[in-house]
């Protein structure tokens, strides 16, 4: 078995400001070297923008898979819940 798939995370939380390396960074990073072996790891952004620049820019990013304003809200976590993919990681 692949212990590197199995191990990896299923679903990433990013903010697109953090410090040190902040989210496109990670992302850019992540495409580069992880995408390929992790095709089953989507990322959900979720942050403070309102930049619409930021979300045009997410949806180049083939493994995010949806973008959420904080603060993390139950309205936020219901419209996380409709996500066809999320949808698995909320018990029924």
């Amino acid at each position: 078995a692949d212990n590197f798939s199995e191990e990896a995370p299923q679903l990433i939380l990013l903010d697109i400001n953090m410090p040190v390396l902040n989210g496109w960074e990670f992302l850019d990073a992540y495409m580069e070297l992880y995408a390929d072996k992790l095709p089953d790891t989507k990322v959900v952004i979720l942050s403070s923008t309102i930049d619409p620049e930021d979300f045009s820019r997410a949806k180049k990013y083939p493994v995010v898979t949806q973008f959420l304003s904080k603060p993390l809200s139950t309205e936020n976590l219901t419209e996380l819940k409709e996500n066809d993919w999320v949808a698995s990681f909320f018990a029924a």
